[in-house]
């Protein structure tokens, strides 16, 4: 079998893989689980994904709408502009809100 073809094996305790799948992780050459968890333990990891979610969460966020006649505006009396860039929820700024989509995206594949 090729090194590729290998590179799906899991732990002899979980051979087919499902409960490493079924709790988020992907399966390494090593057969160890990698998490989100345990990827973001690695100092190298957690920097490029607060690098990236501070970033991004620093950048204005504006919506806009199509105008008729061509061109775009932005849609300062549609609810979802107050949400997102004032008060996305009770417990988050509009910053740490897009920080943690960010962060989760960037680790889960998915915010």
């Amino acid at each position: 079998m090729s090194l590729l073809g290998r590179a799906l094996a899991v732990h002899p305790s979980n051979p087919d893989g499902w409960l490493t799948r079924a709790f988020g992780g992907f399966a390494s050459l090593t057969g160890l689980a990698v998490t989100a968890d345990g990827a973001e333990s690695v100092a190298a990891v957690f920097a490029a994904v607060r690098i990236l979610s501070e970033t991004v969460a620093s950048l204005p966020i504006h919506l806009y709408q199509h105008l008729d006649e061509g061109g775009k505006e932005r849609a300062i009396t549609h609810p979802l502009y107050q949400v997102l860039r004032f008060r996305p929820n009770p417990w988050q700024t509009p910053f740490e809100f897009w920080e943690m989509l960010v962060g989760h995206t960037a680790l889960r594949g998915n915010g």
